[in-house]
């Protein structure tokens, strides 16, 4: 099987990507937590999710905010906690990756962050069961040149 990313244009000299697929978070809080690390540099995104994880900071939610309530500060937002722990994981496994191309990390910006919903998955219960959580994650970064 290959894997497709939603990227188009990938520079492999320049470039870094990594992807998630199938992973056990919610679509709709894991949107919000791509827009909310999308053109941020790589240091900055790793302190953003420990405080989400921490519940130091909340994310705004602008799409899916419906029946979502307001914290200090700000309109709708939550902490999506849960994306947060396997975005975290993805975020390590491209460090690796760039540290193995050779890139300065501290100059790492994400320039795509995208989610897909993932494959249907049935769990527990008689008969049909419920359909579990599921989506691809994926991220990619470029190293800014001053």
């Amino acid at each position: 099987m290959v894997l497709r990313y939603s990227f188009q244009g990938f520079d492999s000299k320049s470039m870094v990507r990594v992807v998630g697929r199938d992973l056990p978070i919610s679509r709709k809080s894991s949107y919000e937590l791509a827009k909310a690390i999308r053109g941020k540099s790589l240091p900055k995104v790793f302190k953003l999710l420990e405080d989400i994880i921490s519940l130091k900071r909340p994310i705004p939610y602008t799409r899916y905010n419906r029946d979502v309530s307001h914290k200090p500060g700000m309109a709708a937002a939550r902490y999506p906690v849960k994306s947060a722990k396997y975005v975290l994981k993805l975020l390590k496994n491209l460090q690796g990756s760039a540290r193995t191309k050779g890139f300065d990390l501290q100059k790492l910006i994400i320039i795509h962050a995208a989610v897909q919903q993932g494959s249907k998955r049935r769990r527990g219960g008689r008969k049909v069961g419920l359909i579990g959580k599921n989506a691809h994650f994926e991220i990619v970064a470029m190293e800014k040149n001053d």
